[in-house]
């Protein structure tokens, strides 16, 4: 038990210290695999990352594709795939006989029953048919096909008339022989269909379907005992468990005599049943049922996490794709509900899931317009699906809440809380704030609560919070770091806006959802930057669209965020088409037609980043995507690099894409200490500044100016610069606002010059681009005609492809050879293979050589 005694909160007028959150994201990765169709999908694996799929495709036609899956499933490769019946495979069902072996049952043409064997290699790059069995020549629907013995299978399947019938087969290891050996028709013109066969003992196996006794789609479960050879099969019991409904069946194994049973019953509501089985078959004994979805449970998959823990997937309401998890003990005497996510809200049907890794599952499913999907999450072993990782030293982090309301207890569980009703102390100073918006920006406050219980404050999807953590969670005298904050419930899916932020003033917001967003995506009126708090390097992170160290701009679940409101009330909605594909498979998004610089600056102990980016958008003084330097709320000795204009200090210094005159600004490096007065000391310090360029438009040239020596460099031809700090007097470690930045002290180290000339004129005088380049389309958002600009230092084969952002290819815009040379091309969107480009989010893809790079761009209508 926790002892109930408070804690001292060490910080300074609220100086707090974030942590960038080590995220595990529920939704990892997303797939399509097939764009045209793909139906009655079965999911198995193959190596420790390779799976194999077989499914229903365009046509009817029958096919079998291999993927690669990443251990923590941020990465879906499509490998091989083959068409192995032009006609129709219905109702499939994958077994592994050997260890590159595969045998498949299938409803083929007039929905007869066939078994096809496949050898697969390891990586899976091979897919050769072997052999077919057509063993039944009436028909083979709803197959379900387990292992007997090393060479031996069994097949439950509808026959003919909607019989019910279990087949044995031999198979050879190589997959050359397939043998029918025995056949029992056991449930005789009953409407059988859903079948689920699953193994009880060496020779005992509970078959769960839908039949009619005496009319209906009632649920059933049946025993058998089948002779290792297959040659015996011999009904022993069955159990009428359900007198409305039991069809979409997914029965799974919880302990040695307990299984666990996902069906669609009664109004095709979602149920689990529970049974114990005994090992002869002979007793089938029903345990305790968990109506878990009133709306819907259809085609269900089932699959053991853990000991005790299972997920499930499903089509609910509106056929919407559902991910759920429960507890059931061993027993099976209880099931209750962990969590659920809606991780499709067009469609999620003909579901299969597979686990991965400890933690790390995936789903293929069939999605809008019968479209082919496979989705990697992360699940864990308690069943909850929102989870992060709180490690390093005691500090503040910011946090939000893939739930809305009285959420702040349960994610906060595993830390110790004080000062609030609800906490595991309600004396001491209260450790969670929120941030006040109201006023202006120096009214803003850090609100403390005074109520984390259930009944307690709410918190609102997209708005996040602040909590001081403990390195001794459980106040035991031992520190418990790292921990996971876990959180279970029913995962948000509709969007969140963070809105009436007054001019001027910062807002704490959070990611909404369980798994990653990309800022870029978040629609916003007035507010350009998002900032994160880095413990590891003690100090912000920020993204304006198109620069900063924020990576990509991407905001990972649970995580919060602090933005700005400029230019008028500001407010961000974030969308769940928000989310980021892949996390780390695209390259950085910008808004505008935009390049950047980073300078990176490093002492013996410590180092710091400043930006200029440069868009349309852009002005030579303070606009709207310039970002703040912030103090950092968690004071220490530190280098900080950063930009003056007007007197306010930057992160990110904003500039025009194109501009007829040259532009100048400071730059300065201080190395800081604290003295005994809490102020930041300027130190003298041996600094080391280099730069990266990659991102620097060809039409722009910089030059850096030492202002203590008057010397100037042009950076493009210089790759760093070591210099001395200077001791230029001290300021307060926190200023009089919520969310204070660095104040100007002194004269500046450097000047940067900006100079521009006019785009295209370096290649008409002869000179050639220095390396590959793909550049943000112009205009950005654009209706219906924008331009690529793209550099190519050689001549070679160039492709230029969009595609939307479920990666279907929507034009190839250029597929030959070029000169190389500063080149451009138009897409006209009005009307694409002959039918009009809806509005949405683009990605244009280039590959030349080696060379491949991709981004995003909004199609406005």
């Amino acid at each position: 038990m926790r002892q109930k005694s408070k804690k001292i909160i060490p910080f300074i007028a609220l100086a707090v210290f974030f942590s960038l959150l080590d995220l595990s994201a529920q939704e990892l990765s997303t797939l399509e695999h097939d764009a045209a169709k793909a139906r009655f999908s079965s999911l198995i694996q193959v190596d420790s990352d390779t799976y194999v799929i077989a499914y229903n495709g365009d046509n009817a036609d029958a096919w079998i594709s291999t993927f690669t899956i990443s251990a923590d499933g941020t990465s879906i490769t499509e490998v091989a795939t083959l068409e192995y019946d032009t006609e129709q495979a219905k109702y499939n069902s994958l077994c592994q006989v050997d260890s590159d072996t595969y045998a498949l049952a299938y409803a083929g043409l007039n929905d007869d029953g066939y078994i096809t064997t496949f050898t697969i290699s390891a990586d899976g790059t091979s897919i050769t048919e072997v052999a077919t069995l057509e063993h039944n020549i009436a028909t083979g629907n709803y197959n379900s096909l387990c292992q007997v013995d090393s060479d031996t299978y069994a097949l439950a399947y509808t026959g003919y008339n909607k019989s019910g019938y279990i087949t044995t087969f031999t198979i050879s290891a190589d997959g050359t022989s397939i043998t029918k050996v025995q056949t029992l028709g056991h449930n005789n013109n009953a409407n059988h269909h859903n079948n689920s066969l699953v193994q009880v003992d060496s020779d005992t196996y509970a078959l769960a379907y839908a039949g009619t006794y005496p009319s209906g789609d009632d649920g059933f479960i049946k025993t058998f005992t089948i002779s290792a050879d297959g040659t015996s099969i011999t009904e022993v019991a069955t159990l009428e468990h359900d007198t409305n409904a039991g069809q979409d069946n997914s029965l799974v194994q919880v302990d040695s005599d307990t299984y666990a049973l996902a069906y669609s019953g009664s109004g095709d509501d979602g149920y689990i049943t529970t049974f114990t089985i005994s090992a002869d078959g002979a007793t089938i004994t029903e345990v305790a049922t968990l109506e878990h979805d009133t709306g819907r449970g259809e085609v269900n998959s089932l699959i053991q996490v853990d000991s005790d823990t299972y997920a499930l997937a499903y089509a609910g309401a509106g056929e919407d794709g559902f991910i759920k998890t429960f507890t059931i003990p061993t027993d099976g005497s209880s099931i209750t509900e962990v969590a659920s996510f809606e991780h499709d809200t067009g469609e999620g049907t003909e579901n299969s899931i597979v686990q991965v890794d400890a933690d790390t599952y995936a789903l293929a499913y069939t999605g809008d317009g019968n479209d082919g999907f496979i989705k990697t999450f992360t699940i864990q072993s308690d069943g909850s699906m929102g989870s992060t990782a709180i490690s390093g030293n005691a500090g503040f982090r910011m946090l939000s809440s893939p739930l809305a309301g009285q959420v702040y207890s349960d994610l906060l569980d595993e830390l110790w809380t004080q000062g609030m009703t609800g906490a595991d102390a309600t004396s001491g100073t209260a450790n969670v704030w929120t941030l006040s918006t109201a006023g202006s920006q120096s009214s803003s406050s850090w609100t403390a609560l005074s109520d984390i219980s259930g009944s307690g404050a709410s918190l609102t999807a997209g708005h996040g919070f602040l909590v001081y953590v403990y390195p001794d969670t459980d106040n035991d005298g031992d520190d418990d770091l790292p921990v996971t904050l876990k959180i279970s419930g029913t995962y948000n899916s509709s969007s969140a806006t963070y809105g009436s932020v007054p001019d001027g003033n910062f807002a704490l917001a959070g990611n909404p959802f369980p798994y990653t967003i990309d800022w870029d995506n978040v629609a916003k009126t007035n507010v350009t930057t998002a900032y994160v708090w880095d413990d590891a390097g003690s100090a912000y992170k920020s993204w304006n669209g198109s620069s900063g160290s924020l990576t990509n701009g991407l905001i990972a679940p649970l995580q919060g965020f602090l933005f700005e409101a400029d230019g008028g009330t500001g407010s961000i909605t974030m969308e769940a088409a928000d989310k980021s594909f892949a996390p780390g498979t695209f390259y950085k998004t910008m808004q505008n037609n935009t390049g950047s610089v980073g300078f990176n600056i490093a002492t013996a102990d410590y180092t710091d980043q400043t930006f200029i980016s440069f868009m349309n958008n852009g002005e030579a003084g303070i606009d709207v995507a310039d970002a703040n330097k912030l103090l950092p709320l968690s004071p220490s000795s530190r280098v900080v690099g950063l930009s003056y204009l007007e007197g306010k200090s930057l992160d990110i210094n904003n500039l025009p894409y194109e501009s007829d005159n040259a532009i100048s600004f400071p730059l300065d490096v201080m190395y800081l200490t604290i003295n005994d007065n809490s102020e930041f000391v300027t130190q003298e310090e041996t600094a080391t500044m280099t730069w990266d360029l990659n991102e620097l438009p060809a039409h722009i040239s910089m030059s850096l100016t030492d202002n203590t020596t008057n010397s100037t460099i042009d950076i493009t031809q210089q790759n760093e610069l070591t210099f001395t700090t200077a001791a230029k007097g001290s300021f307060s470690l926190s200023g009089n606002e919520a969310i204070p930045v660095y104040p100007q002290l002194g004269n500046s180290h450097f000047t940067v010059t900006i100079s521009y000339s006019e785009m295209g004129t370096d290649n008409e005088e002869g000179t050639l681009p220095s390396q590959y380049a793909l550049h943000q389309n112009y205009p950005n958002p654009f209706n219906p005609v924008t331009t690529i600009s793209y550099d190519l230092p050689e001549n070679g084969l160039v492709n230029i492809t969009i595609y939307d952002m479920l990666g279907r290819q929507v034009k190839t815009l250029k597929n030959q050879t070029q000169d190389a040379g500063y080149r451009s091309i138009v897409w006209d969107a009005t009307n694409d293979y002959g039918k009009p480009v809806s509005a949405g989010i683009y990605l244009y893809q280039i590959q030349a050589g080696e060379y491949m790079q991709t981004k995003k761009m909004v199609l406005l209508k």
